[in-house]
Parts: C-alpha cells; structure tokens; sequence
C-alpha cells in the first residue's frame, strides 16, 4: 500500500480499520493464490467480478454515508446560527462540524474512479492484486469516515441535549 502512510497512522491507532485485509505481501499472495483454485475457465472472469462487486457494494454504502454526513454538516451549519448558551455546547458544534467534514473528505477518497486498461486484462494476477489494493485502499477510507461520522452524531446529539439542558435551566 504504498503511498498510504496516513491510512496506516489510522490502523495503528484503530486495528479494526484494517481488520480482514490482507495487507502484507504474503497475506496478498495468498489471497490471490485461493482465487486462482476456483479452475481455469472461470478463472479471470471470477477474479473480476470478485473485485468489482466488492468494490461495487463500497461504492454504495460510501454513498449512503456521504448523504448522511452531508446531513450532519448542514444541521451543524444550522447551530452555527443558534446562539449558543454555554462553551461546552460551541466546542462540540465546531468538533462536530470538523469530523462530518473530515469523514465526507474521506468518503471522497473512497469514490475515485480506476479504470482496468487492456495491459492490466492481460496480466490477471498483476491486475488482481491492484484491484486489491485499490479495495484495502478504499475500505479503509470508508472505515475512518464511518468513525468519523458516528463520533460526529454522537457529538450532536450530546451537544443537543447539553444545550437544551442549559436553556431548561435558564
């Protein structure tokens, strides 16, 4: 994975980031050789679609956390404009508001597009391990933005309620 040193600052710091993927030369290399016993008639067409189904259902639930995080950001904009009672409340609102938009930043970097071209088709087992990269990539991407944008919800939901708290009180 080069080229990646912050994804792997983040797996240092959260293991399940990187859970599952094999991410290691040797953990690829086996990876590719299990794929290679499904027999040889089927064999690139199931290399292929292996990946870019995988790659396919990211896509999808990157999309359906991209709308959610745009979500947080435009209610986050709108406490902005609420005059805010207490510090506590105001650090969690720009806390908040930062990590649902560092979260649609790394959803962003999960929907970059690769396109195999006719070098890439030829050579299967080079091709399947960069479509591997490309996924441990991308789901790892996915992983921190998802963490991001729950952290996020949970802070404006605490924000909500310490806010709301602090005007009961007033």
């Amino acid at each position: 994975m080069s080229g990646c040193n912050c994804l792997m600052v983040f797996s240092r710091i959260a293991p399940w980031i990187v859970r599952d993927l094999p991410l290691g030369e040797t953990q690829k290399g086996q990876y590719i050789k299990e794929m290679n016993n499904v027999g040889e008639d089927s064999h690139r067409k199931f290399i292929y679609e292996h990946f870019y189904r995988t790659l396919d259902v990211l896509d999808r639930k990157t999309n359906a956390m991209f709308a959610f995080t745009s979500i947080l950001v435009v209610v986050y904009a709108a406490l902005v404009e609420y005059r805010v009672l207490n510090r506590i409340a105001e650090i969690g609102i720009i806390i908040g508001a930062l990590l649902a938009f560092f979260a649609a930043i790394m959803f962003l970097f999960v929907e970059t597009v690769h396109w195999s071209n006719p070098l890439d088709i030829s050579k299967t087992q080079l091709h399947a391990r960069i479509l591997l990269d490309i996924r441990d990539r991308r789901t790892i991407c996915y992983r921190i933005g998802w963490t991001f944008s729950l952290v996020s919800l949970l802070i404006l939901f605490y924000t909500v309620v310490v806010t709301g708290w602090y005007a009961i009180r007033q």
